[in-house]
């Protein structure tokens, strides 16, 4: 069985010029026409970050540098991508004992400050960078001094980092996404309507197969999804 390499800018452009021009000549990395195309490229990237539903492709896990320090209650991730923390953030003690603690809203933590209770929470932005606080500080004697944080986040969506990013590959499960809707758009722009709806109706059917790949559950999994309609402890709106 042949292996799928994972796309490259360049193979997304390739791709693109085939379905577009009929012709295997994909313009220059200096030419106006890759620009304009990098430029689709990337939107039909923030389109699959869009749609509302959350990506397996999108969490990561966050390690930082900085161990755990007795006094210290802040400590910066270097992150600038996270759209949202995960539930817990976890601390790997030199022992290897692993500790969960549970993220909290900013505007909440004054009250878990108050009651002495340890919780977690980030704040910051993508253009501050983000930080992980902690509502009490770790004492000299705690196990946990020298520790790992480590927590799970949901990211933004990478986009090539320049025109001439050739290495760039999507995170999407189906990069064929990208190059149809790229490829309708262009027919759209020439007025090319036949064109334009065959290769939009291929690229919504690959997001909309994307979609229920992401919401399939792994194989042999014995978990099933939450029914909302059966579910009465209030741990969601209207509840």
């Amino acid at each position: 069985m042949a292996t799928i390499e994972p796309m490259t800018l360049q193979t997304i452009q390739d791709s693109i010029h085939v379905l577009y021009e009929n012709d295997p000549n994909t313009p220059a990395t200096t030419d106006d026409e890759w620009s304009i195309r990098t430029t689709l490229i990337k939107r039909a990237i923030g389109n699959w970050e869009s749609e509302n539903i959350n990506w397996n492709e999108l969490y990561k896990t966050g390690t930082l540098a900085t161990l755990v320090t007795a006094g210290q209650t802040s400590y910066a991730t270097g992150l600038a991508d996270m759209i949202f923390p995960g539930s817990y953030v976890r601390i790997i003690a030199p022992s290897g004992a692993t500790q969960r603690i549970e993220v909290v809203k900013p505007e909440e933590a004054d009250k878990y400050v108050k009651s002495l209770l340890l919780r977690a929470y980030f704040t910051g932005s993508p253009a501050s960078g983000f930080t992980v606080n902690f509502t009490l500080p770790f004492p000299t004697n705690d196990l946990n001094i020298g520790g790992t944080i480590q927590f799970d986040y949901y990211k933004s969506a990478s986009a090539p980092a320049s025109n001439s990013d050739v290495t760039f590959t999507p995170e999407m499960s189906n990069p064929d996404y990208i190059i149809y809707w790229v490829a309708a758009q262009k027919h759209l722009m020439d007025s090319n309507n036949n064109q334009y709806t065959v290769f939009q109706n291929i690229a919504d059917n690959t997001m909309q197969n994307m979609r229920i790949a992401n919401e399939t559950m792994p194989m042999n999994s014995t978990t099933q999804p939450d029914d909302v309609e059966y579910i009465r402890d209030g741990s969601y709106f209207g509840g």
